[in-house]
Order: C-alpha cells, then sequence, then structure tokens
C-alpha cells in the first residue's frame, strides 16, 4: 500500500463537506405592460359614449303592437327590451344545445 517511510498510513484526502441541494434562483416577477389595461379601458369608454349619444338621439316616443297590445315607450327603451330579450333566448338555446351534449359547432346537419 502507499505508506510512506516510517509505517504510517498515508492520510486520506480531505473532501468537503456535501453542499445541501442548492435551488434555481428565484423567478423574479415579470413586468407587465399595462397597455393591454389601457386598451380596454378605452374601449369601454367609446362604447359607452356611444351608448349614451344613441339614447339621447332616440328618446321620442315610439308606438309598438303585438298581437292585441299597444305599448308606447322611447325608442331606445324598446331597443334595450328586444336586446335582454335576445341575449335571454341565446343563452337559453346555448344551454339546451350544452345540455343535449352537442357542441355548438355542430349545429348543422352533417
Amino acid at each position: 500500500m502507499n505508506q510512506p517511510a516510517g509505517g504510517a498510513p498515508a492520510p486520506r484526502p480531505v473532501t468537503p463537506p456535501a453542499q445541501p441541494a442548492t435551488r434555481p434562483p428565484a423567478q423574479q416577477p415579470r413586468k407587465r405592460s399595462h397597455t393591454g389595461a389601457y386598451l380596454r379601458l378605452a374601449v369601454i369608454a367609446i362604447v359607452i359614449i356611444l351608448v349614451l349619444i344613441f339614447v339621447f338621439q332616440n328618446t321620442h316616443r315610439t308606438a309598438m303592437h303585438f298581437m292585441s297590445a299597444d305599448f308606447a315607450a322611447p325608442l331606445w327603451l324598446m331597443l334595450l327590451i328586444v336586446l335582454i330579450l335576445g341575449a335571454i333566448i341565446g343563452y337559453g338555446l346555448g344551454w339546451a344545445q350544452f345540455r343535449r351534449g352537442r357542441d355548438v359547432n355542430d349545429a348543422g346537419p352533417g
């Protein structure tokens, strides 16, 4: 074996103590651009302005005859009622189609 002169055993090489497993450095949060939020706010503001212009230009009363009922209300209110009824019917039809297990895109024959 490797014994130096004098009969003493050779010293073992010193190994450094085992390092604990290191974790990768914490990721810095990405800096987000607020451009998307500002764009969304700008679009919402434009839509609100357009809706207000529409309402103020359509304040005259309009008569509506449906079956045997007669209604008179501002035009913007009647259009709002029709919009809400259309949204409810559209949502209901979509929900019914979902309940049947069909995909909305497969509505047609084929």
